[in-house]
């Protein structure tokens, strides 16, 4: 399935601005500004990020190794 995000603030990993971003899986496949097309011929799921920050590519490391949570560990 192929997912465009449209109207979104981009940071890979410096400003780039409003762009528009084409998701294939867990890939981001093509980038572009508003104004581009992007190279699709089938069905594309739209939706509008209203100007919402993405980082695309941005691995979230944190991870607790030793119960460190709190809730339920010591």
């Amino acid at each position: 399935m192929l997912l465009l995000l449209t109207n979104c603030t981009v940071y890979a990993p410096h400003a780039l601005g409003r762009q528009q971003l084409l998701v294939a899986g867990e890939r981001v496949v093509w980038m572009g500004t508003d104004h581009d097309t992007p190279p699709v011929s089938a069905a594309v799921e739209t939706i509008d990020l209203d100007g919402a920050t993405v980082f695309p590519g941005l691995v979230d490391g944190h991870a607790h190794l030793s119960c460190g949570g709190g809730e339920a560990g010591p």
